[in-house]
């Protein structure tokens, strides 16, 4: 055997595996020999392509009977394999055959001769199967390709016998169609010949003409059709014929009565020469008449766009707008007076009149039973085109004004009508419909111009009104601010005269000493120049410091007139400076604590009477309360500065009102209620900031919060 081949042999027993490979022939037919006892190693090993032969039992611990094949022949269809079965598994082998293996071999009866039979067997009808199987692949493809290639054949034969069918259908359609579209075409058709003869014309052309169509072939069209023995100048066909190009002429046809837009159109044999052309006449009367009108009505439009600028334009108040829109108006429909009426109850009034109603402005009249009111009541335009016979007019206010033919038009805003304008002609009829059709597109612009107008003057006498009545109640609120301000800064003052006599009570003390100690020096004969120039020194120091503080409290006082940058930090300790007596007297401790130093746009010294305000309520509440030992604590941070106390806090039921005005919990004697509600006011009104106010654990804690310049 010429074979080297690499076996695998999948069984679980391993005595049964080591006999089946001692009996393997030992003629160099086989090259390698693996054993893997599961299905899912045999098929790894499968999947990796280094097997030639499997050896395959159909009992194995991951899977059982047939299946085992089955999966196996799913891995490698075309792997040759032999299935081991046992003693009474023949049934079993007989159908792993049908199944795809090659043959089956009972384990009892395995010998070396067996063995080398069923490999040979085995290689050579796998071999033999798979050369089998690719040349019937190979046979079914070329069958179906030949097959594929009949059918396309077929079907392309089919498409053109059917294409051919189609195209002959299609010719006589189009023919036939063509015929019909030549007979029904409204334009007047005629085909024409090199010496101008007619050779056909349609039935549109022959209905003009008054004749049959056959009647006017081989006649030459200009005889027929302008019924001259030469072409005219302006032929058409006579230049087409010339360069073989189409040609177009607008020609006014005296026996059809009426314009034409003519074309001819070159046609031509098979061969590409010219024998001929096609004579087009397209009736363009009523676009004449059309355009004439357009252009009419494009100037009558041009007229009232203008007129819409102008009265837009004008920017003037209501009643000599009035006045222009009936000068206007006037002009453009030829009026020789003009009024615009509003309703008034029962009654309709004359706001504004022009010409023939010039002098009737104020004039009342019943609205029931005028030409105005029932203008206004039905929404709807109306004419009198005579007074002395119209009924719905007053026969005698008419000739008073010397007018014979009314034209009124509604005035709307939105579905409203609110009044009228009216026109006026001496004379009998004196609107035609171009007047009439001016007044309608008029009438809305002149509608919504006129509203809008009463309406601002309506409403600037009511903004007149508003603005005396919050000019009013601003003067009060400010006068009552001013008050607020007032009794804060009083309060504040008070405060910082208290704090004036601690700051001052020190430097007072030792400057008593020091004059007290002059009549003992100059006892004890040590009033010397050196001693009195000492203590001069030391007295002036003092009295310096002294002066500082009343400038440092006067200068708190002074208000700030315009907002300057300031940093936040520096207020504070200017703040501290002010109160820093008053607290030590209290054995209050203040700690500054925080890194930030915010840059602020604003009032500095509005925003340290708010710091004072926080401060002494907190430095109040210590003292109420005997918190010891009494702290204040002031964060300042890159945004917000908070100043939180350790006395307990502000009870629930009342810290929303804090900031309200005259609302204090120190009693009508210790308290204005106004300081945290001008704080307030100062920072989020002035300053464009918030002022805030929450419990902590310890009391209560203000939040001041300034946006930084940016």
């Amino acid at each position: 055997m010429s074979l080297s081949l690499r076996i695998l042999i999948v069984e679980d027993n391993p005595g049964d595996a080591d006999l089946l490979q001692l009996q393997l022939p030992e003629d160099g037919s086989v090259r390698e020999v693996v054993c893997v006892p599961r299905l899912a190693a045999a098929l790894d090993r499968v999947e990796a392509g280094d097997v030639d032969l499997v050896f395959l039992d159909l009992a194995l611990p991951d899977s059982f009977g047939l299946d085992t094949l089955r999966r196996m022949r799913r891995q490698a269809e075309k792997l040759p394999v032999i299935v081991l079965t046992g003693n009474s598994d023949e049934e079993t082998g007989l159908q792993a055959i049908r199944e795809g293996a090659q043959d089956f071999l009972v384990k009892g009866e395995l010998t070396t001769h067996l063995l080398a039979r069923s490999i040979k067997y085995a290689v050579e009808r796998s071999r033999s199967e798979n050369a089998l199987k690719e040349l019937n692949d190979t046979l079914e493809q070329r069958v179906a390709e030949r097959t594929e290639a009949l059918l396309r054949a077929n079907e392309a034969l089919r498409s053109e016998i059917g294409e051919r069918q189609r195209a002959e259908e299609e010719q006589r359609r189009v023919k036939e169609q063509w015929e019909r579209t030549f007979a029904s075409v409204p334009d007047l058709i005629a085909i024409l010949d090199n010496h101008h003869r007619v050779l056909q014309v349609n039935e549109a052309m022959a209905r003009r003409l008054g004749v049959e169509a056959q009647e006017c072939v081989g006649v030459p069209c200009h005889q027929v059709v302008h019924g001259t023995s030469i072409p005219p100048e302006f032929c058409p066909h006579s230049r087409t014929v010339c360069d073989g190009r189409t040609h177009q002429e607008q020609v006014q046809v005296e026996r059809f009565g009426g314009d034409f837009l003519v074309t001819t159109t070159p046609l031509l044999d098979e061969q590409g020469r010219s024998v001929g052309s096609v004579h087009i006449a397209h009736d363009i009367s009523e676009h004449k008449r059309a355009e004439a009108e357009l252009h009419a009505s494009a100037q009558r439009l041009a007229a009232l766009l203008d007129a819409q600028r102008e009265i837009a334009a004008a920017g003037l108040e209501y009643r000599p707008l009035l006045q222009l829109i009936l000068d206007i108006m006037s002009r453009l429909t030829g009026a020789d007076g003009a009024s615009l009426e509003v309703a008034d109850g029962d009654e309709m009034v004359y706001e504004a009149a022009s010409g023939l109603a010039e002098g009737f402005v104020g004039l009342r009249m019943q609205r029931e039973g005028s030409l105005s009111g029932r203008c206004l009541t039905s929404g709807e335009l109306k004419r009198a085109d005579d007074s002395e016979s119209d009924l719905r007019v007053d026969r005698e206010a008419c000739r008073k004004m010397g007018l014979r033919s009314l034209l009124v038009i509604p005035l709307r805003y939105g579905h409203h009508s609110f009044g009228v304008l009216k026109l006026m002609s001496r004379r009998v009829a004196g609107f035609d419909e171009s007047a009439e059709r001016t007044l309608r597109l008029m009438g809305e612009f002149l509608g919504v111009t006129v509203a809008r107008q009463r309406a601002q003057a309506a409403l600037k006498q009511v903004n007149e009104e508003l603005e005396r009545r919050v000019a009013e109640r601003t003067a009060q609120l400010r006068e009552r601010d001013q008050m607020l301000l007032l009794q804060s800064r009083q309060a504040a003052m008070g405060e910082m005269i208290g704090n004036i006599a601690h700051q001052w009570r020190q430097p007072l003390n030792a400057l008593g000493m020091l004059i007290q100690e002059i009549p003992m020096v100059y006892e004890f004969g040590e009033l010397d120049q050196r001693y009195v120039d000492l203590t001069a020194q030391r007295s002036m120091s003092i009295i310096r410091h002294m002066s500082r503080t009343i400038d440092d409290f006067r200068n708190f006082f002074r208000p700030d007139k315009e907002k300057v940058r300031f940093h936040v930090r520096e207020e504070v300790k200017k703040t501290l400076s002010l109160i820093e007596a008053g607290f030590q007297a209290c054995e209050i401790k203040v700690e500054v604590v925080g890194d930030g130093d915010p840059v602020v746009h604003g009032y500095p010294n509005e925003y340290s009477q708010v710091l004072l305000n926080i401060l002494l309520n907190a430095r109040d509440a210590l003292v109420e309360r005997r918190v010891y030992p009494p702290t204040v604590q002031i964060a300042i941070g890159e945004r917000v500065v908070s100043v939180c106390d350790n006395a307990g806090g502000i009870p629930q039921e009342i810290i929303d009102k804090v900031f309200e005005p005259y609302f204090t919990t120190k009693g009508p004697h210790a308290g204005t209620g106004v300081g945290l509600f001008m704080s307030k006011n100062i920072i989020e009104k002035n300053m464009g900031g918030r002022l805030t106010v929450r419990n902590t654990e310890e009391g209560a804690c203000f939040l001041i919060e300034v946006g930084e310049v940016p």
